[in-house]
């Protein structure tokens, strides 16, 4: 990092988004007070395109995974500690990465992971959840659960991202729907566009693309047309506006104007 100064938040979060163009991570020590929320959205702003963002903001010490052991007497040590009973670490026995959907179908290096992932079986579950669901993003993400030792020779999908409550700003997933995302998981249950087990042969011949709607059809049924009644339908429209046209035409001849072009 540079020791200069920057005018302001924004001056050094474009510093910060330079730097992790060639670094894997930037670490920074910042007392109370110092603007580290603004600068975070500082950099999160840079980040927008349109209604999209490619940064995730997570406040680490609210969520009490960090905790600092400060020599504050003598200001000579400051030591910062991972807290290992933390929430953050919860349930991570199965790991849950929250992901744009774009990572289940993008080429390239991700291509090559996802690919490398389900021939070693470590891809159990892919869920799709609704939109506008989180404050960092309005589009539809998604939930790949992976496992180190995977028994069933398949991938469950489930598609929920029409399964919500809509709100004013964003929309929720209710109780209910959260039991039934985990009721489907925990017994690979099958519903008819919502869940479906598929099996590695398919996804292999998909070129190892896990594009929900690849697998799980939410396309409507088209309602089927009774023509003859709506024949009948149309026959009597014609017969109503025939009836009008010439009970109008009479009022017309009456007034002694020009009568309406009749229909036949």
């Amino acid at each position: 990092m540079s020791a200069t100064p920057f005018a302001d938040l924004n001056a050094l979060a474009t510093h910060l988004r330079t730097e992790l163009a060639t670094k894997k991570f930037v670490l920074l020590y910042a007392y109370n007070g110092t603007g580290k929320t603004r600068l975070s959205t500082a950099f999160k702003d840079l980040g927008k395109k349109g209604d999209e963002r490619d940064t995730l903001y997570f406040n680490a010490f609210t969520e009490d995974l960090f905790s600092w052991d400060n020599d504050l007497d003598n200001d000579r040590e400051r030591i910062l500690k991972i807290n290992k009973d933390s929430r953050f670490f919860a349930g991570l026995g199965e790991l849950e990465m929250d992901n744009r959907n774009g990572v289940l179908f993008r080429g390239g290096a991700e291509e090559r992971i996802r690919t490398k992932l389900l021939k070693d079986g470590h891809i159990d579950t892919v869920i799709g959840l609704p939109a506008n669901l989180f404050y960092s993003t309005g589009i539809p993400v998604c939930i790949l659960v992976l496992k180190k030792c995977k028994k069933p020779d398949d991938v469950l999908f489930i598609n929920a991202a029409e399964h919500f409550v809509k709100g004013k700003r964003q929309n929720q997933l209710t109780d209910e729907h959260i039991a039934k995302i985990i009721d489907t998981y925990q017994f690979r249950r099958e519903e008819q566009r919502y869940s479906m087990r598929i099996s590695m042969e398919r996804i292999a011949t998909e070129g190892y693309n896990l594009n929900i709607s690849r697998y799980i059809s939410t396309a409507q049924d088209e309602a089927e047309i009774d023509l003859t009644a709506t024949h009948g339908e149309l026959v009597a429209i014609e017969d109503a506006i025939k009836t009008a046209t010439a009970k109008h035409n009479a009022f017309l001849k009456e007034l002694g104007l020009p009568a309406l072009p009749s229909a036949e």
